[in-house]
């Protein structure tokens, strides 16, 4: 009876546990895991240990070299369409939605700035920037709970093109990441299983 009972007291602080993801780009991805107060860095990976780099890359050679003749490759697999990745994100947002408690995004940084040679292009993208932050807001707002937010355009006419500054640290307990995976595994399946039947329909 104790050992159920500590079992079952294990269970619930392992439900509780607050994990995480802390992401950055600014030309350049960063991703780091949280659990608890402790981060990891997940991507870019921390610089090869080059001996063992090489050693393993020389056993890898001796095994191609001994193995068997290749078999043909595989066939390619199916790729979602961009109207399945809108619905994807669209799911993703609609069973964040309805958690029982919102997701908490502890910060939301989203800087764009538009530049170009052509004056008027870049003005009008910065004009497209700041409408879609004003139709992205209200969506965030109503799906998570949102500490620090940052969301801006600006111009810079020094500026080829486009340059993003995302910043991202979305905070959940363990229970309420495995009660929105079944409710995404639920809503994703239909969009997978018509994916592979369009694939088998190509061929």
């Amino acid at each position: 009876m104790k050992v159920l009972a500590a079992a079952a007291v294990l269970l619930c602080l392992v439900l509780l546990l607050p994990v995480g993801v802390r992401l950055r780009y600014d030309g350049a991805l960063a991703v780091r895991a949280a659990l608890g107060p402790a981060a990891l860095r997940v991507y870019p990976p921390k610089p090869p240990n080059y001996k063992k780099l090489a050693r393993k890359q020389a056993r890898a050679r001796k095994r191609r070299a001994a193995a068997p003749p290749a078999k043909p490759p595989a066939k390619a697999k199916a790729k979602l369409s961009p109207g399945q990745w809108k619905a994807l994100a669209s799911l993703g947002l609609e069973a964040a939605g309805s958690l029982p408690r919102r997701l908490l995004v502890r910060q939301l940084t989203v800087h764009v700035a538009c530049g170009g040679s052509d004056a008027a292009a870049a003005a009008l993208a910065y004009g497209r920037a700041w409408a879609a932050i004003g139709a992205l807001t209200p969506v965030l707002e109503n799906t998570f709970r949102i500490g620090r937010r940052d969301l801006a355009a600006r111009l810079d006419y020094q500026l080829e093109g486009f340059s993003w500054l995302v910043e991202l640290d979305v905070r959940i307990r363990v229970g309420t990441a495995l009660l929105l995976g079944l409710k995404l595994l639920t809503r994703l399946i239909p969009i997978l299983l018509q994916t592979k039947k369009k694939a088998v329909q190509a061929k």
